[in-house]
């Protein structure tokens, strides 16, 4: 995704795309859907704040049951790009502020917001909070059948 700075003039602008998962490099096996994006983009120059929300759906096996599942995904937060040099003392700098050339003229988001995505991502992925799993013994999915295995323990 990528911001053409000329047709966005000081002042607030709202952007709105759906994106491929392909155009943020994306794994389309993850991502199976488009993925929704919203930008409020507020310009005053030197600054550009970009407010974001992302929303995707995503295909995940879960840890527990090994069931393919989909989960929605939703993203948002802030990016600001500041024109111009950085004159601020570089240990101070802030990750979340991208300086970038005075004279630029595009602005390529698709690193960011794939970034940001892979953020988002569930450390845990389970279908549903209450998911048993499957029989340590047998393994049957305890989520659609019980079964009658006992686990014999050694003393």
């Amino acid at each position: 995704m990528k911001l053409y700075l000329p047709s966005y003039p000081q002042g607030h602008h709202f952007i709105s795309e759906e994106l491929e998962p392909s155009e943020l490099r994306a794994d389309s096996a993850l991502f199976l859907k488009t993925i929704h994006v919203q930008i409020q983009l507020d310009r005053n120059d030197p600054y550009l704040r970009l407010n974001y929300r992302m929303n995707a759906f995503i295909h995940l096996i879960c840890d527990r049951c090994l069931e393919d599942y989909e989960q929605p995904l939703n993203a948002e937060g802030m990016l600001v790009f500041v024109l111009g040099a950085n004159t601020r003392d570089k240990s101070q700098d802030e990750d979340e502020i991208k300086y970038i050339s005075a004279d630029t003229v595009e602005i390529d988001l698709s690193t960011d917001l794939h970034d940001i995505l892979m953020l988002s991502l569930p450390l845990k992925s389970l279908c549903k909070d209450d998911c048993k799993g499957l029989c340590s013994s047998c393994g049957c999915n305890l989520n659609e059948d019980t079964c009658d295995c006992h686990i014999v323990t050694n003393p």
